[in-house]
Formats: structure tokens, sequence, C-alpha cells
């Protein structure tokens, strides 16, 4: 499964799945905790999936999510 858009680019992949991390634009508009991308990759991974980010300028921002088959 893939979600993907023309936005602005993630600047800080690596540390996008650390747990309570917030990029700096949004610490001022989310009262989020930071945990939603952390959580949502655990769980994947805990099923045997993955849960990956390409995000640059010129493509945008795509997330992808692969579920294993059994």
């Amino acid at each position: 499964m893939r979600v993907h858009n023309f936005g602005a680019s993630i600047a800080d992949l690596n540390t996008l799945f650390d747990p309570l991390h917030r990029g700096e634009r949004q610490k001022s508009k989310s009262a989020g905790l930071g945990l939603g991308l952390y959580i949502a990759k655990k769980i994947l991974e805990a099923h045997g999936g993955e849960l990956e980010v390409e995000s640059s300028d010129a493509a945008g921002t795509t997330f992808e999510a692969r579920f294993p088959v059994f």
C-alpha cells in the first residue's frame, strides 16, 4: 500500500520513525506526541511487514507499507 503527496519534502528521514520525534515545522501546528509513525512501523514489523518512506522536493513524499503474504 502506498500513500503519496507532492508537498514539501521531509528533511530528516533518519529519525522519522523514532518515538516522540516531531518535525520542526509541525511543533506549532500539532498537539500530537510523535508516536504515530513509530507505532505504525512497529505493528507492521511485528506482523512481518515493513514501513518505508522516500521524500524529495522534486518527487514529493511516498510512504509504502508492505504486508507479508501467508
